[in-house]
């Protein structure tokens, strides 16, 4: 792998670095997933306090926010789930004043498993947290770590009783086997056994599904419409629940479907075909450039955290303004020659960035106006924020965002994917 920072000066006597890592083939891509520990949990709990909370406190509640170890058994049963942060959620929405729910929190809290974070509105958000660790802390021989797509993280984004946060949103493809399914037909990066890289919007009706049945999903409903049958909730590519005649809330990170079967069970696997003939693809968007031409305008789905719409589902778009608001950025694209091209537009750290002193960040715009300098005719902008980094060889030629607010230094924030070259 070749990589090189090139650094982008503007009139206004900001600056832009930007790392760009060329890779031959797409076969060599793998997707990972760093495990939480209790280091990764506290660290995202940190986010929430000191990026949500203490930004603004007039607008969030008490947050909760836990992870159950593997080798912890829940005190209590709740009908008709099995997994187990599911079931855990769905309890202390229902009975969190409970003896054995609030024993069950205490022995969190002596894992170091627990957290209770407090605004200054009097509602209460239940946060449990299934994935989300340091890149850096798996796969030490990997030559090249990078994160890869969205994930549940918005407090908007637990509008379902179903919905654990750390879930990967989008579709995830590898040797023509579905990963995880495509949500919102947003834009993905795809290539084809040929070589042939596109980018183009994917949903659930590009595929099959195991199951079959009326789909419902965000953001065209909140709620199934009451039905005989049974709805059978889907996160990933397992049952999370099924629930008889309807009325069910549609997952943000998942989806329904209404079927007369009824031999399914919660924790049954879903299988998803159709995609045989791709090697990679990614979901997360919005497009970059598509066949040597920039895009100009927001074209994937997104929620608008601003202009609240009548059904939450995952904003992962940070800023919202395409042409002016910057913020750090990961693009993966393909150059003329089809090969995979990594790119981490460094961004400015979250407290008192002085400009002329580091990376402003960049804009989508700005993010498609480097994709022409460096030659990229297909590419997707994923995850970015505080999400952004590329290591080589187990290190960082740029700074992350999260910086400590004392030192100075980087403060790695967790993440639910990555994608690895060993």
């Amino acid at each position: 792998m070749d990589s090189e920072i090139r650094t982008y000066t503007y009139d206004n006597g900001e600056f832009q670095r930007v790392q760009i890592v060329r890779s031959e083939k797409w076969s060599d891509l793998q997707f990972i997933t760093p495990q939480i520990t209790k280091e990764a949990f506290q660290a995202m709990c940190d986010v929430y306090r000191d990026q949500m909370i203490r930004v603004a406190p007039m607008i969030f509640g008490e947050l909760v926010l836990f992870h159950i170890p593997d080798d912890m058994e829940l005190p209590f049963t709740v009908p008709g789930i099995t997994d187990k942060h599911t079931a855990a959620r769905i309890r202390l929405m229902k009975q969190y004043h409970a003896p054995d729910t609030q024993t069950f929190l205490k022995q969190l809290e002596e894992r170091g498993f627990l957290r209770i974070e407090k605004g200054k509105l009097s509602v209460r958000r239940i946060i449990p947290y299934t994935n989300a660790g340091f890149l850096s802390d798996c796969f030490p021989e990997a030559s090249l770590k990078v994160n890869a797509s969205f994930f549940t993280f918005d407090v908007p984004d637990g509008d379902s009783p179903y919905d654990v946060f750390g879930t990967p949103l989008g579709l995830m493809v590898k040797d023509g086997k579905i990963l995880n399914p495509p949500l919102y037909d947003r834009e993905t990066l795809i290539v084809d056994r040929h070589g042939n890289v596109s980018v183009r919007p994917m949903g659930l009706k590009n595929i099959f599904i195991s199951i079959k049945g009326r789909i419902y999903e965000r953001p065209f409903r909140r709620r199934t419409p009451f039905a005989a049958g049974n709805d059978v909730v889907i996160i990933g590519n397992k049952v999370i629940a099924v629930r008889p005649g309807g009325n069910t809330v549609i997952p943000t990170s998942g989806f329904v479907v209404h079927t007369d079967r009824t031999d399914i069970r919660p924790g049954d696997r879903v299988e998803y075909k159709g995609l045989e003939d791709v090697i990679f693809a990614i979901q997360a968007g919005n497009s970059v450039t598509v066949n040597g031409r920039m895009t100009d305008r927001l074209v994937s789905r997104y929620y608008n955290i601003y202009r609240l719409e009548p059904v939450v589902f995952p904003p992962c778009l940070y800023p919202l303004n395409f042409e002016k608001s910057r913020a750090p950025r990961i693009m993966l694209g393909a150059d003329r020659a089809g090969k995979p091209v990594f790119v981490w537009a460094e961004g400015a750290g979250k407290t008192g960035y002085v400009p002329g002193k580091e990376s402003c960040g960049a804009s989508l715009k700005e993010l498609g106006m480097i994709a022409k300098d460096i030659g990229l005719y297909n590419a997707v902008n994923l995850d970015g924020g505080g999400s952004a980094q590329i290591l080589l060889n187990g290190r960082r030629e740029l700074m992350v965002s999260g910086r400590d607010p004392l030192t100075g230094m980087s403060r790695e924030r967790p993440v639910a994917n990555g994608i690895m070259i060993i």
